[in-house]
Order: C-alpha cells, then sequence, then structure tokens
C-alpha cells in the first residue's frame, strides 16, 4: 500500500516517495517493512522492556541500518508519539551499530522540511555516541525528512504524518 505525498523527491536519480507515519500507528507496516525500517528488537537484537503503565496515547518505533562510509553502518531510530492533541512528536536518532561505539567523524546529519530545504543541520566532529532530535506536533498531511552524508554519499528518507 503506497502513500501518495507531494514529498516525492529525486535524490541520485533515484525517486524517492514519503513513507506515511500514520500507517504506522495502524499497525500497517508492508511498505516499511520493504524500505529496511524494522522493529527496534530486530535491529539491536534486545527486547524492548514493557513498562508497569501503558501510555493512554499510541506509540511506535522503527530502526533501520544504513551503510554509510568508510564501511561503517548507522542505525536510525523513529519513535513516533500520538500526543493528547492528536498529532505526531517524532523524536529521530542516529547511533553505531554494534561494532563502533562512536558514529563515523565527519558523519553529517540533516532535519529536512517538506520542500526539502535544511532546517537542522548536525556534524559529527569526535567521539558522538548518538544524534537526536525531536519534531513536535506534526498534523495529518504534514511532513519532514532526514538526510546523512558521508565522504559524498547521501542517504535520505522522507515521511509524512
Amino acid at each position: 500500500m503506497k502513500s501518495e505525498s507531494n514529498l516525492s523527491k529525486s535524490d541520485s536519480h533515484h525517486k524517492i516517495s514519503a513513507l506515511c507515519l500514520s500507517h504506522w500507528l495502524m499497525n500497517n507496516f508492508d511498505e516499511t517493512i520493504e524500505r529496511g525500517w524494522l522493529k527496534c528488537e530486530e535491529i539491536f537484537l534486545v527486547k524492548t522492556l514493557k513498562p508497569v503503565f501503558r501510555y493512554h496515547f499510541p506509540s511506535i518505533r522503527r530502526a533501520k541500518r544504513i551503510q554509510m562510509p568508510p564501511n561503517r553502518t548507522v542505525i536510525v531510530t523513529i519513535k513516533a508519539d500520538q500526543n493528547e492533541a492528536r498529532k505526531l512528536d517524532i523524536l529521530l536518532r542516529v547511533c553505531p551499530d554494534e561494532k563502533y561505539p562512536c558514529l563515523p567523524e565527519g558523519l553529517n546529519f540533516s532535519i529536512l522540511s517538506e520542500s526539502g530545504e535544511i532546517r537542522t543541520e548536525i556534524r559529527v566532529i569526535s567521539r558522538t555516541e548518538n544524534i537526536e532530535h525531536r519534531l513536535l506536533n506534526f498534523k495529518k498531511g504534514e511532513g519532514f525528512g532526514f538526510r546523512l552524508e558521508s565522504e559524498g554519499k547521501s542517504v535520505t528518507e522522507y515521511f509524512i504524518v
């Protein structure tokens, strides 16, 4: 089930269509899995502890391994929480895989607007264990993206609520 959106972009001669986070909240992960977004437990090989109490609002977490130069894999996680206003709060996190304690030096992480403009840019200088960025109050139909860049390679992903 593909979602059509205005967040279809060309990046490095490949058409990128936005993944629909609203589908995640409805437990529809078909396209998500096809594009490499798995349960965090599948990526980190660790069972997530169940909280003693449950939040009233839905929350979904997914993770994806992304190969970056120099022959390093980073893991991007997305946590989408529906808040009391029925909007989504997003937490993006980039961390190294289990082989390395820190992210590769020189890695750029950019948060993109719906139109592809850079809103926030973070560059790994040295010994950075992870990067986190929060995006709040997304309404249905709104979107964002992220881009990872290192040594001339770029990986971009777009999402729509």
